[in-house]
């Protein structure tokens, strides 16, 4: 199962993103995926020197082994003959093998970090494109949890890169700024048909927040759970040092019942038609 955490910045996303990696990976094998620059995830879950390579660095393997062309207008994000040709086996995939650090249950894969002055949107599309073709051949198994933290904004939406995904999370605040956000990457999700989107409350102050959030929003969302504003976990974060056995029992009980929610979504059986589309769309549009 692929998850996605998506928003913007300030909003707890990579926070959220390594308590829940954290308390997923106690039921299942998690392959986290840091898809930020800042490197977050492999700098909250992994502190020893780091040295291997990024996905990034692999673009050309990835890109022969998926059998996807150069040029980004010919390319196409289905899987050949509906197979996919990347696994989650740490010790046999040539790809994965060169990439991964693994920490007991949780392998990280760290997908770029700048090495151009260049390195805003624009420049950001051949990083983008190495992860879209990565993850639409990557094949799970049944008992791994494929979560993907990326950059802190809706581009992920608006450029596809999600379509290769079962589910995706979405913090919401309790501030018109972030709730803007929100409803517009949940209006671009929409136009693609993908179903399995999940809110979570973040930084709750007040009961009458939920209230807020609900009518600002102005639409019926699946809101799975809250996490309450908190000084300690914002220490926390501060010293990298996010345990979830330092921070209040409210919040501790929170995480695990997003953590236990998250356990029980389901893999979308429409992936594969969705990145059809993908082409589909791309073909008629000679766009990427």
């Amino acid at each position: 199962m692929k998850i996605w955490i998506i928003w913007k910045w300030w909003a707890w996303k990579t926070t959220l993103s390594i308590f829940l990696i954290k308390e997923l990976s106690k039921h299942k094998k998690v392959i986290a995926i840091d898809a930020d620059s800042n490197k977050n995830l492999i700098d909250y879950l992994w502190f020893e020197e780091w040295d291997n390579l990024e996905l990034w660095d692999l673009k050309k393997e990835i890109f022969e082994k998926a059998q996807v062309e150069a040029s980004e207008y010919d390319r196409k994000y289905c899987p050949k003959w509906w197979k996919r040709v990347f696994s989650t086996d740490t010790t046999n995939d040539e790809i994965l093998k060169n990439v991964v650090y693994k920490n007991w249950n949780i392998s990280l894969i760290q997908l770029w970090e700048p090495r151009e002055a260049r390195v805003w949107v624009t420049w950001m599309c051949p990083y983008n494109e190495t992860l879209k073709v990565y993850l639409s051949n990557l094949e799970e198994k049944e008992d791994e949890i494929v979560f993907v933290d990326f950059a802190a904004w809706s581009e992920a939406a608006w450029k596809w890169l999600v379509s290769s995904l079962d589910n995706i999370i979405i913090p919401l605040e309790p501030n018109s700024k972030n709730l803007d956000v929100a409803k517009d990457i949940y209006k671009t999700l929409k136009k693609i048909n993908f179903k399995n989107v999940y809110f979570i409350i973040n930084k709750l102050r007040q009961e009458s927040d939920i209230d807020y959030i609900k009518e600002y929003f102005g639409e019926d969302i699946n809101i799975i759970w809250f996490i309450n504003f908190s000084k300690e976990i914002m220490k926390l974060d501060i010293r990298r040092d996010l345990d979830i056995n330092k921070i209040d029992e409210e919040n501790r009980n929170n995480i695990k019942k997003i953590s236990d929610k998250v356990l029980n979504f389901k893999k979308d059986s429409e992936v594969l038609k969705r990145l059809q589309y993908l082409d589909e769309l791309k073909w008629d549009k000679k766009c990427h």
